[in-house]
């Protein structure tokens, strides 16, 4: 099926991700920090690469070859703001930004976010709500 990045494998949705694309039969490659937790995915057949999306060399070896990137990492705790800013915005930016210059011809970048941008509530949303997020985390996640 092709050869898909995950950011933030290790986490909640990461790893259920995870399990799923090698459900469906691609190949998984996960770019997650050194002293990650790795209770839900060490034992599935997954290449692992450690970095960090704010450290513009360890994205670029993730991303060699690879068709797809499902982008799940974020900070969801932090002491401020800027700890936010730094992972949430600057970190999918560099992303970005390195599959735009080195992985030209990728298929797909996905980029999940949170239910946190909106502001929270219990209704139904598309896009054509107007996100009013209420947290550090909601709003750079926006």
């Amino acid at each position: 099926m092709g050869k898909v990045l995950v950011t933030g494998a290790n986490g909640f949705i990461g790893s259920h991700l995870v399990e799923a694309l090698i459900k469906h039969g691609y190949q998984v490659r996960a770019l997650i920090r050194k002293h990650s937790n790795l209770q839900w995915i060490s034992n599935l057949p997954i290449e692992f690469f450690y970095g960090s999306i704010s450290n513009f060399d360890s994205i670029k070896q993730a991303l060699d070859d690879v068709e797809y990137v499902m982008h799940v990492a974020g900070a969801t705790k932090g002491r401020n703001f800027q700890d936010y800013m730094i992972a949430n915005v600057e970190g999918t930016k560099n992303l970005i930004q390195l599959c735009l210059q080195h992985r030209p011809n990728l298929k797909k970048f996905i980029h999940f976010s949170t239910l946190a941008v909106t502001g929270g509530s219990d209704r139904i949303f598309d896009e054509q709500i107007k996100c009013q997020p209420i947290s550090y985390y909601g709003i750079t996640k926006k």
